[in-house]
This record gives C-alpha cells, structure tokens and sequence, in this order.
C-alpha cells in the first residue's frame, strides 16, 4: 500500500466507498446551544449524536501540554483585567507581557509579548525551558466518546518560525520591521525557534496518532512568496521528511488568501492541504483548485463557509459540491469539509443535505 493510499485509508474507515464528509460544527454546535436557538429536533443530543444524525464524521484536534523545566526560574501569571486576559511571563532574562481580548466565543492579541528584538533572548530562553508530553489516555476517551461517528483525529503543530513571529510574536508590522531592519538578529531568532520546535516533533513521531497538522493560517497579504520561499518551504520540507519517515499523514491548514502562495505549497511535501476555501468566500475557483492540487494533493474541505448561510441560495450549494465531488472524488484525493467549519449563523439542515448528496451521487 502507497502512502497516499494508507493516508485515505485513515480517512475512509468510517465509508471506505465514499468521501469522507467532515463538515466541523463543533462550534456551531456550541454557540447555538449557548443562545438557546438549537432547532427543535436536534434539542437535547450531544455533539455526537448530532454528528450520527446528520451523517456526518468529526475531526478531533489534540495537542501536547507543554510545561517549564525545573529549575528554570520561569514564573508565569495569567489574571483578568475586565475583557482582558493578560500573561506575564518572568524569567531570568526579564519579563514578557501579552494581552488578549475577549470575545463572546473567544479571544484576540491585542498586546504581543515580543515588543522589539530586544525580546528575543527572553523568548528564547522560554523556548528553550519548554518540555511537551501528551497522555494517550486522551485518544481512548475520544475513541468512547465519538465511536462510529470519528472521522480522524488529529496531532496539532501550531505556526511556523516566521508565521508564529507574525501571528504570535510580534503582530504584522513589527514582525515585518524586524525582518528588514534586523536581520541579522530575527533571523537568528528564527533559527532558534527551528531548534526548539524539535522536542514537539520528536514526540509527533511517538505518539500513536497517524496525522498531523500543522495550524499555520496562510495568507497571502502576511507573507510574501520570497518570504515563504525561504523559510515556509525548507521548514515544511525538512519537518514533512521527518514525520513521513515516521509513517506519518501530514496536512496543513492555510485557513486564507492564498492564490499566489498555493502553487508554492506542491513542493511542501504536505498530503493534503486543509480549509482552502473557493470563491466567493475565497480567492479559488474549484476547478483552480484541482488545477494546482492535481492528483497528488489531497484537498480537505473545501466548501465555503458562507454556502451555509441563509443568503446563498441552496442551489448554489449544491453546485459548489457537485463540482467539487465531480472533479476531486474519481481520483480519491478528497475529504470533503467546510472551508473553515460551519458558522453559528449557519442552517444546519444544508449539513444533512449534503451527506444525502453524497448517497445519491457517489
């Protein structure tokens, strides 16, 4: 068996003779229940019985918990100031400081921990007193919980060296300051992030999980083609080796607009790519989307977000999944999804009417 074929062999253990259908209505699911507007004939079943009456698999992301080494002197406070969460980080080489604000679902940076390059040492030497461990217990208590309803579960690898900078670190505009007018220094950082990320794959290697996806949230307005051309690829390619060779599936969800990065991603060594997301929500058409997935990426999801929403004519819908059924499943490269997860405005019947789509088509 191919490697390729193993990969969809994880996928298709739920159907073996029909795409995957993984539409992620977890948050759905959790908003609508919050807001008391769970249509009558779903109220009162869990999320796994929602997903067994709808037809549909889920998808489980777990990650590692990471704790300091002892003896680091690493002390870390988080409290609420308001609708802030804010952390304060102290270390022997000074104190890192972030803020989050609250949402009613969840949370944003609006104060970034690194302030200029000066930080990097700090960060550094947090990095660098990190330890990740994962307790398999988890996966059992997944496997009872969800049963026939489990589609895959995933090990999760947050963002890349230069995405983590951004989206993470610095913000947009700092981070990009730093790339131009220090580079010498962030690029020595971002070197150091490469080495401290090995622990996390080491374990991504040992965990008796098959896939693993990397979080990264690709947009072409954050990075450039030169930027990911010198430091996305070389790192997807060294890390993707790394875990093929442990029998690993891999994926990466770019979560954005991504046309002038996409073609990059076939020298990736990624096996799938996840929540890319076609017009009108995202910049692709479907058959763009095959055209540079070919046959050897496997597209996950797929399905914009915004089909699901009550001012997209259902026909609409339904066309955006016969094409993507037509051009992606004769081949097999296709776990069909919502390009990210259904919205918490979503209609959920539009869920069930596609995995009786899937039945008649396929």
């Amino acid at each position: 068996m191919t490697h390729r074929e193993r990969f969809e062999a994880v996928f298709r253990k739920r159907k073996p003779d029909k795409p995957p259908w993984d539409p992620r209505i977890d948050h759905w699911f959790r908003m609508n229940r919050k807001w008391g507007t769970i249509p009558k004939r779903y109220e009162g079943l869990t999320l796994q019985g929602l997903h067994k009456e709808l037809d549909a698999g889920i998808r489980i992301y777990l990650g590692p918990y990471v704790r300091y080494r002892e003896g680091s002197g690493i002390e870390e406070k988080t409290w609420q100031e308001g609708e802030l969460i804010i952390t304060e980080t102290k270390t022997p080489k000074g104190t890192l400081r972030s803020a989050r604000r609250l949402t009613e679902d969840s949370s944003y940076i609006v104060e970034f921990p690194i302030k200029d390059i000066s930080d990097f040492e700090i960060m550094e030497y947090v990095l660098r007193n990190q330890e990740y461990g994962f307790n398999e217990e988890v996966i059992k208590e997944v496997e009872r919980e969800y049963g026939d309803t489990l589609g895959s579960i995933f090990f999760c690898y947050g963002h890349t060296p230069v995405q983590r900078l951004i989206l993470d670190y610095m913000g947009f505009e700092e981070a990009h300051y730093a790339l131009y007018d220090h580079p010498k220094e962030t690029e020595r950082f971002l070197k150091a992030i490469e080495e401290t990320d090995d622990p996390f794959f080491e374990l991504a290697e040992r965990v008796p999980i098959e896939q693993i996806n990397f979080g990264d949230h690709i947009h072409d307005w954050l990075i450039s083609p030169s930027i990911f051309k010198k430091w996305h690829l070389p790192y997807y390619q060294r890390r993707n080796e790394q875990l093929h060779k442990a029998g690993k599936f891999t994926h990466c969800h770019v979560d954005g607009d991504a046309k002038l990065l996409l073609p990059l991603f076939k020298d990736s060594g990624f096996d799938a790519l996840e929540a890319l997301t076609p017009l009108p929500q995202g910049p692709w058409t479907v058959r763009e989307l095959k055209d540079v997935l070919g046959d050897e990426i496997i597209l996950m999801d797929g399905i914009p977000a915004t089909a699901f929403l009550p001012f997209t004519p259902v026909e609409e819908l339904r066309r955006t999944v016969s094409e993507i059924l037509e051009l992606f499943w004769p081949s097999g490269n296709l776990v069909l999804g919502i390009s990210d997860e259904l919205p918490p405005g979503g209609d959920i019947e539009r869920v069930r009417m596609i995995s009786e789509m899937i039945e008649k088509e396929v």
